[in-house]
């Protein structure tokens, strides 16, 4: 299986998410969930670093740091002067803490076990400053000549930002998102443009904006796993609208997304996934069902019977979750995910073998024989009773945590969309 990280931007500081106190409980449970639906999670050195609810768990020493070991969590990392050397995260820290750029109030952001403990669990990966800097000035200019970008401009106002984008590159090497959101301005206002600058300045953010948000998982290649607050800069970038991926169908008959947690299983509520330990994480992440459901679902949806196959493995993949967490819920005894799949289909030869009275060699039962297929298909019978009584159980547990979670409303659901375009987008909604 590809080990393809997917760009978690939910740890985004823009994201109320990530840093306001009251949702630090919140944010685990956001984590746990993409851990259960991801071969591999990405986030940035920046938001490693001044993702205020990350540190706070990190810090807590609850355990929390085995959710982020190297297997399936990595750290996008700049290289040192454009090597692969990459820096640390507390000399990183270090360089915000002196412009002020962090979300903390206290000095906790100082710390240094936290950051020494995540880049050393983690594995990372380097990338380089430079790489995102051609690509930012590259996505800019080419979303300024997009033919509906120029409708929106007049002529003569396109001709004015192409030159002064065009004479930025030309001294600096480069664009910046400082330039397009604070230079530019100043500029126009300089050559007595102020008025372009009142007409167009949303449109110019805009642009602006959307290239940043969407550079990293470009630059790392990484599906990127976003929130409301970030589609709108993706949808630009890729020049669509969000009503154009709602249908499940488009008028070719082609799947545009599909829902990968909803209310119909308990991990589609906050409270089910907080029933979960990091072992339980792992233990569902080795199952057969997670591995058929991420092959699945690692690849575009170009039809509805394909689209079919991943709701077939996400289904079985969710049942299995589904009774960790009935299990974790009622203090159960936990078995490994598949071992009660392995019996089955052990029991059911079992049965075909008594029923029939043949051996599982193929031989024929004689006459002597019979008592001990008798005694088989009783020991049989027994642990049928003994599953039914088991499922009873589960079922009784199941819709009495279920209950429980929908008297949360739709703050407690975790709601998420994937799109089927190459990019494989995934969108939390309930963020």
């Amino acid at each position: 299986m590809a080990d393809t990280a997917a760009y978690w931007m939910l740890a985004d500081t823009e994201v109320p998410l990530s840093w306001e106190p009251s949702q630090l409980e919140r944010f685990e449970t956001f984590l746990k969930h993409a851990l259960l639906f991801n071969q591999k999670l990405m986030i940035s050195d920046t938001q490693a670093v001044n993702c205020v609810n990350l540190r706070r768990l990190m810090q807590k020493g609850s355990g929390f740091h085995e959710l982020l070991h190297r297997d399936i969590f990595e750290i996008a990392i700049r290289g040192k002067d454009n090597t692969n050397e990459q820096i640390s995260l507390i000399d990183l820290r270090d360089q915000f803490a002196a412009r002020g750029v962090n979300r903390f109030q206290s000095d906790d952001f100082l710390r240094n076990d936290d950051l020494t403990t995540l880049q050393s669990s983690s594995s990372t990966r380097v990338y380089h400053v430079e790489t995102l800097g051609t690509l930012y000035t590259e996505a800019v200019q080419a979303l300024i000549t997009r033919n509906d970008i120029q409708t929106a401009l007049s002529p003569a106002h396109f001709e004015l930002f192409n030159a002064l984008l065009t004479q930025e590159v030309a001294q600096q090497g480069r664009l910046t998102r400082e330039f397009m959101q604070n230079t530019l301005g100043a500029r126009l206002k300089s050559i007595h443009a102020s008025d372009v600058w009142a007409q167009h300045r949303d449109l110019i953010m805009r642009i602006s904006d959307a290239p940043y948000v969407t550079a990293i998982p470009q630059v790392m290649t990484a599906s990127p796993i976003y929130s409301p607050q970030h589609q709108a800069s993706f949808d630009f970038v890729y020049g669509v609208s969000s009503a154009q991926v709602e249908p499940l169908l488009n008028e070719d008959n082609q799947p545009q997304s599909y829902e990968i947690s909803t209310g119909l299983n308990l991990s589609g509520y906050e409270l089910g996934l907080r029933q979960l330990n990091a072992d339980d994480i792992f233990d569902l992440r080795n199952s057969v069902s997670f591995k058929e459901y991420i092959l699945a679902s690692q690849s575009s949806v170009s039809s509805a019977a394909q689209l079919d196959g991943i709701y077939e493995k996400l289904a079985a993949y969710q049942e299995a979750i589904d009774k960790r967490i009935v299990e974790r819920y009622a203090g159960l005894k936990v078995s490994r995910v598949d071992k009660s799949a392995n019996r089955w289909r052990l029991n059911a030869s079992r049965r075909l073998c008594a029923d029939t009275g043949e051996l599982m060699f193929g031989l024929a039962v004689d006459v002597l024989a019979a008592p001990i297929a008798f005694g088989s298909f009783f020991v049989n019978e027994v642990r049928e009773y003994k599953r039914d009584k088991q499922k009873r159980l589960l079922d009784k547990h199941r819709q009495q945590l279920a209950g429980l979670a929908s008297r949360a409303g739709s703050n407690g659901k975790i709601e998420v969309e994937r799109h089927t375009r190459p990019t494989l987008d995934t969108v939390y909604k309930s963020v």
